[in-house]
This record gives structure tokens, sequence and C-alpha cells, in this order.
């Protein structure tokens, strides 16, 4: 408007142009969009011998209209002729996969030049880098608490409960992933949902994203404060062990935790200057070996803990501790709340929805990040029923109606001292990563 048209070459650098390259004449048009437009547009030649060339967008408006109709031009394009780098031209023959890995890359040059959510560009990640991301996130201190959750359930609620919230937890895994790029079918704008939170926005509309706003922001909260006081107890823990050593295990070892918290608080203003999630790929490799660390403690020392019964009580009772029906209540009233506090522990040891879209976004194409996503979700899943199963295991079948809240910061185990300290100093590294 209010002048000649602006030529934006794109140089070619192979011989066919990629989505990717296309960034360049978009952000050289933002730069320039100061100026105003009232309608701008864009033509992309050499497609292949077999399409029409050039296609020419034209679009009113601001530049991200133009991007968002570039984009769904050239998706229909692919579905007859994919000529892009690193593919074939195949008439009328396009696999599901090669029409996601075209679509996530070029939703990642949309993000960058203002549409989509907002990024920082392609990711590196792998199943692997996932994986890491998702056990810091899923496999926290939890764990340790599982025995107890066992001794209230019983041998036969307990595993069964923490199967079915397996299977759930996979489940509901696999439908976030298929929305993580989400095409309106009223309009036709694809969006690439970078959070739970954009996903509900884009998919459910604004009021119902306020309400999920609500609730997400109240369980981020919750959260927080959970590993922050998770995190002092176990550095009180470790206090209290060296203490119980030194003065015996009928001492008044009691300290208190307010340091500890602001010390945790501390450490995660420093930690909370990493930019996103993209940079916390170490950061969540060590938590994740933190988490499996005290992990093994803890089934260790209830593994320990079995073989001394085996030696000593089993022989005289002729069976392991726990019951069938789990820990007997005076009422039931008392009861149904303790099932229902080991059912919410069990609940809140799986769950990862919140941050499964974030750690798609930092998953490498090809392949489709949504079929590395479900993968490493269903090996995330597998491996912590296991570890999980084990510890709540080991544990109740330990202790029996005893069991601690906690294996390690409860004092189920006095000894080995040094190895209980080990464990609750993994703990707190974890949560520092996992906060």
């Amino acid at each position: 408007r209010g002048g000649p048209p602006t030529i934006l070459p794109c140089r070619r650098t192979s011989n066919h142009p990629s989505l990717p390259r296309l960034l360049h004449p978009f952000n050289g048009l933002r730069r320039l969009e100061y100026r105003g437009y009232d309608s701008a547009g864009i033509s992309i030649d050499g497609i292949s011998v077999d399409v029409q060339s050039p296609i020419v967008f034209r679009q009113e408006s601001s530049i991200e209209s133009l991007v968002k109709s570039v984009h769904q031009g050239m998706v229909t394009v692919c579905m007859n002729f994919v000529c892009f780098d690193g593919f074939d031209c195949l008439s009328n023959e396009v696999s599901e996969d090669q029409l996601g890995w075209i679509s996530e890359d070029w939703m990642r040059v949309g993000d960058d030049v203002g549409v989509g959510g907002g990024g920082s560009g392609e990711g590196e990640g792998t199943v692997w880098t996932a994986l890491a991301h998702i056990i810091t996130g899923v496999i926290g201190s939890g764990v340790l608490s599982l025995a107890w959750s066992m001794a209230q359930l019983g041998w036969i609620g307990g595993p069964l409960c923490l199967l079915l919230f397996a299977f759930f937890t996979l489940v509901s895994a696999y439908f976030i992933s298929d929305v993580h790029i989400y095409s309106n079918p009223n309009n036709g704008n694809t969006t690439m949902n970078r959070s739970y939170l954009q996903a509900v926005h884009t998919i459910l509309g604004y009021k119902n994203g306020l309400v999920c706003g609500c609730l997400v922001y109240f369980s981020v909260f919750k959260t927080a404060v959970v590993y922050t006081i998770t995190s002092s107890i176990s550095m009180r823990a470790i206090r209290q062990s060296n203490c119980y050593h030194e003065e015996g295990h009928e001492a008044a070892c009691e300290f208190s935790e307010t340091y500890y918290m602001l010390m945790f608080g501390m450490v995660q203003i420093l930690a909370s200057q990493i930019p996103n999630i993209f940079q916390t790929k170490w950061l969540s490799i060590i938590a994740s070996i933190m988490s499996f660390t005290y992990s093994f403690i803890g089934m260790g020392l209830g593994l320990a803990q079995i073989k001394v019964l085996v030696k000593y009580e089993i022989a005289a009772k002729g069976k392991v501790e726990g019951s069938i029906s789990g820990i007997s209540t005076a009422n039931p009233t008392q009861k149904v709340w303790l099932v229902a506090q080991a059912l919410g522990d069990i609940a809140f040891s799986y769950t990862f929805s919140l941050i499964l879209l974030e750690i798609q976004s930092t998953l490498k194409s090809p392949p489709s990040q949504k079929v590395t996503m479900k993968r490493a979700s269903t090996i995330a899943v597998f491996t912590t029923t296991i570890f999980y199963l084990c510890c709540g295991g080991f544990g109740y079948a330990a202790f029996g109606d005893s069991t601690p809240g906690n294996l390690l910061t409860g004092f189920g185990f006095y000894e080995p001292y040094w190895l209980v300290d080990f464990g609750n100093a993994c703990i707190v590294l974890h949560l520092v990563g996992g906060y």
C-alpha cells in the first residue's frame, strides 16, 4: 500500500524449495510490516514438473494470515506431489507419517514468524530425551510412599489400582499427543499446541480455556508446594539419620524444615532462569537418574528387610506381612478416608498430562513427533509401573501394617545410615529438576 510491491528474492539451494526456506521471505515481509499492508502475497516456483507453477497465494490483512494460507495450500499440494527436501515425488501416494513430517516442519516455521503459539524453532529431541523428561515429571519421591498406599488397599486392590492407573495414564497420553497439531474444521487453520492450556484454548474455546487455566495453575501451584515440602523433609531426614546413628534410635532428633525450604527456594530461583524446556535436557537426564537411584535404594532396603523376615519371623508366622484387604481400622469411615488418600497418592504418582505437549514440542521429525511421543509414553508408563509394583510390594511385604508413609524419610530404615542419606540426597536433586 502506498508504493510499488517489495521484491524479496529467495535463493534456490537445491532442486526443490523446502518449506523451512520460506521462512526468509516471510521474515523479510514482517520487517516491512510497519509500513502497513492491506494485502500480501507470495509466489512459489519450481515445486515439480507435475505441478503447474508458479503457485500464487494472496491474502488480505496481516502477514500471519498469508502464512496460514500458504501452509494450507502447500499441504494440499503435498497430498498429490511431495517434492520437498528429503522426499521423492510420489503421485497420489503419500503416507500419513510423511504428511505429519511436512506439517510439523511447516508449523515450526509458522511459530518462528508468529503463527501457532510461539516457540524456539525446530526441536532436536529424541525418544530418549522425551523419556528423561517424562521420568523426571512422573517418578517422584511419591514412589517411596506407594508401600503405604499398598498397605491401605491390600495385596489385591493395591496392584490392581496401579495397573488401572497406568492404563488410563497411557490412554490419556495417546489422546493428548494427537492434538499437538490441530486443524480447525471450521476455518481450516492449523495450530501447533505447545502446552495443555493452549490446546484447550484452541479446541474448546476461550471460556473453557479460562476454566481450565484456573485448574492448571492450581495444579502447578499444588505440585510446587508438594515438591518444596518433600525436598525440605528429605534434607531434614539426612540430618536426622546422622543424629540417630550417633546418638541411638531412641534419641530426640527433631529439626525445623524452614531453613531447608528457603534453601530449596533459592536454588529454584536460579534454576528458573533456564529459558524453556528446550534447554532442560541435561537437567532432566540427571533428575531421572536420581529418581531411578533412590527407587532402587527403596526397593533394595525393602528386599533386605524381607530377607530378615524370611530368616527369623516367617518360619514362625508361616506367612509374609500384609493382608488381602489391607490395614484394619476402627470404623468404616476411617477406612474409606485412608483408601481415598491411597488412590490419590497413586494418581498423583502417574500424571504427566500437563507437560506432555511441551515435551512433544522438543522432538525432531522425521519420524512424526506424535509417533515418537507415543513410543516414549509407552516405555515410560511400562517402566514406572514395574518400579511402582516393586517398591510398593517390597515395602508392604517388609513392614505390613506398620508401613511408614515414606520408606526413607519415615525411617522405616535406620541403617546403613549412609545409604539412607544418599537416597534422600537423590530425592532432593531429582526434585530440583522436577520442580
